[in-house]
Parts: C-alpha cells; structure tokens; sequence
C-alpha cells in the first residue's frame, strides 16, 4: 500500500511523545490513540479517538509504537497476528538497533518496517494554538527496515511537508552517535540533576544553558534515561572515555 493511500493511523502508547504525535499527525490522518493506562479524556482533548482494544488499533493502515523499549517485544508479540496485509510499522525508541532487531524478527512479512527516532521532544517543540506543536526545523533519523525504497522516500517526503529534516541511515550508525548526542548529554546532565545544581542569582549564558540541559531532563522517565544509557550498546564506552578524561583534567589543573 502507497504512503498517499493510508488515511488511519494509530499510535500505540499514548505518553508526552505520543500526545506530541497526535497534536501534528491529526492534520493528515485518521488518527487512534491506545494506552495501557485510560487516556481516553486527552485524546478527545486533541481531537482524536480513543481505541482501548490493543488488537483493534493494531489494524489501521500505519502504527507508530510509542514506549519503553522494555515494553516493545510483548506489545510486538500482541499486534503481529493483527496488522494488516501492506500496514507501516514504525518505532519511536531512542536507540535503534534492539527495536530493529525486535520488528525484523517478530512482525509478520507482509508489513512494513522502518525504525525512526524523532531528535526532540514536547519540551523542544513549540506549543501551537488548539494544542498543537510546531517541530519545523527538527531532526528525525530513519532506518529502513523491511520496505521498498519508494517507501522510504515518501516517508522522508512527508516528514520533509512537516518541516522535519530526515537522516537516513543504519541502525548501527544511529546508535554510535547518539551514544555520544543524547547518551553523553543526558548522563552530565543527570549528574548536574543528582547534584542538585539550580537556578542562583550569579550565572553565565553557559551556565544557563546548562540549567536549560537539566530542566527538559527532569520531566523524561527514569525508563527512558536508563534505556538511552543500557540499551545503546556503545554508551558504556562513551561514559567510561568522559570518566577517564575528567581524571586527566583534573590532574593537567593541579589537582590530586
């Protein structure tokens, strides 16, 4: 099925990322929220249905799965004999190469698969009128999975129409530098979060910006902070360079 002839859309995990999807994607689909939890109330809020069957929002034209990677295989297990014949798999999950191997293995031949990872969240979008976000300018990765490449190309053409820039690549490529963009940032940032450093009356712009780091980490989940460190199979490298390099700088300053 061509990317211009699907009108439903379901996104299956209804938290901040998910209602940020709803908010852009409402303009251009047919669009269903399911939610293990009830999020019925601000699905009407912006404008969308509310599917509570799992197995029934799993038969629209494109399902976006939207959660915790630790939740990925049992909710892949469960919408696998409900995908339709030709639908669009895609995943939302901030690391690539286990949600990849995850839907290569476990969803059916006959549905296509493509892992993206949106590069912002509600806190770096704009909040447009009647709930709604502006993302134009942000990035999105997009690795191919199982589909034609006129596939790719119109789901890159469309998120070009949203304003988004797209990145095509592996998932291996993906990982290695996020491991560094998003697993490195996120794990200074959270040491600044532990120290309980905030705002004070004498600041730099650095420092502000910093703070800034700091604040969007406090409203992320503690599930997606640790995914983003132990599911990325290069972060742990990355860490322990940054632990080794605080050492020499601190003894090219004089310090024991």
């Amino acid at each position: 099925m061509r990317l211009e002839k699907m009108k439903t859309l379901a996104i299956i995990g209804f938290g901040r990322f998910g209602q940020l999807m709803a908010g852009v994607l409402r303009e251009h689909f047919d669009v269903c929220a399911y939610n293990p939890h009830d999020k019925s109330r601000i699905a009407g809020k912006l404008g969308i249905s509310y599917e509570s069957s799992l197995e029934k929002a799993a038969c629209r034209d494109i399902v976006v799965l939207s959660m915790p990677i630790s939740a990925l295989e049992d909710i892949l297990r469960k919408i696998a004999p409900c995908l339709k014949q030709g639908a669009l798999v895609l995943d939302v999950c901030s690391v690539k190469q286990a949600p990849v191997e995850l839907m290569s293995r476990l969803l059916p031949e006959h549905v296509d698969v493509i892992g993206t990872h949106p590069l912002f969240g509600p806190d770096s979008s704009n909040v447009c009128d009647g709930g709604g976000y502006d993302i134009s300018g942000r990035k999105v990765a997009v690795c191919p999975v199982r589909t034609r490449k006129w596939d790719v190309d119109k789901v890159c053409e469309y998120l070009g129409k949203l304003g988004l820039v797209t990145y095509v690549m592996a998932p291996e490529e993906h990982d290695r530098q996020m491991a560094v963009a998003q697993g490195l940032t996120h794990y200074i940032a959270l040491g600044l979060m532990k120290m309980g450093i905030g705002k004070q009356e004498l600041t730099t712009p650095n420092f502000d910006a910093l703070l800034e780091i700091v604040s969007r980490l406090e409203s992320d989940t503690d599930v997606l902070l640790r995914d983003i460190q132990v599911m990325n199979p290069y972060a742990m490298d990355q860490r322990e360079k940054f632990r080794k390099m605080l050492d020499v700088i601190e003894k090219e300053i004089g310090g024991n």
